[in-house]
């Protein structure tokens, strides 16, 4: 059961979006998709994100080095201002670290103080998914803007070890940006899967050099079917394949 209620996240929300309006702060919100399994609003001090932030992992663990790179990007790409990643702790950061008390290999816990946000998780892929809770928290739009967070204990995990979406690209080919972008949105809301359905009798998708008839012949279609077995066709030529 979420501690937070349904009203309250919404509440927080509408407040967050009134503070953005004042061009100097911007105030985040927990009322995230999917909803973490545990939200606990505390009565400290709210922590202010500034351009003067830094992201601090442990030395030598270069997964969580890109996860912190990562969290840096989606802030940049909200404020225009990208926290440094550094291995040096210091005094209004963001903590990265592993906690192998967690018990679900996915599970996260985010807490937030006047202090500074500290993030553990059971494993580099909880770090991974608290980072983008943390992500979504954060206003989409706050140019040049400083970020206050409310005090929060946030405790989550999946309830599914498989959370995946597919995408068939051997009827309608997907160019390589877009691919990138479809994968982006599935780490937002936290999947960990990516079906992708390259070979069909519509086109072979995948390139396999020791056999290039796959795609010099496989990747074609002189036409594309109109509708649903309609038995009509378009008469346009189709192709595309992945190096």
């Amino acid at each position: 059961m979420n501690k937070l209620s349904k009203c309250t996240l919404l509440c927080a929300a509408f407040v967050g979006m009134i503070a953005c309006s004042d061009g100097k702060i911007a105030k985040g919100d927990y009322g995230v998709i999917p909803l973490p399994q545990e939200v606990s609003i505390t009565n400290g001090a709210s922590f202010v994100l500034t351009s003067s932030t830094s992201i601090i992992y442990p030395e030598g663990n270069d997964l969580l080095k890109q996860a912190g790179e990562f969290l840096a990007s989606y802030v940049k790409e909200a404020t225009g201002y990208a926290p440094k990643v550094v291995t040096e702790k210091s005094s209004k950061s963001t903590l990265l670290s592993i906690d192998k008390s967690i018990s679900n290999p996915e599970g996260y816990r985010l807490t937030v103080t006047q202090e500074g946000i500290e993030l553990a998780g059971a494993s580099e892929a909880g770090v991974f998914y608290g980072i983008q809770t943390l992500r979504k928290s954060i206003p989409a739009v706050a140019e040049g803007m400083d970020i206050e967070l409310p005090a929060v204990t946030i405790n989550d995990y999946p309830r599914f070890a498989y959370r995946g979406m597919h995408l068939d690209v051997s009827r309608h080919f997907f160019p390589v940006e877009s691919i990138k972008k479809y994968i982006d949105i599935l780490a937002l809301h936290n999947m960990n899967t990516f079906r992708w359905h390259l070979t069909d009798d519509q086109g072979w998708r995948i390139e396999i050099k020791k056999y290039p008839e796959l795609t010099t012949i496989g990747s074609k279609r002189k036409e594309t079917v109109i509708g649903h077995n309609t038995g009509e066709y378009d008469g346009k030529p189709y192709e595309g394949f992945y190096t």
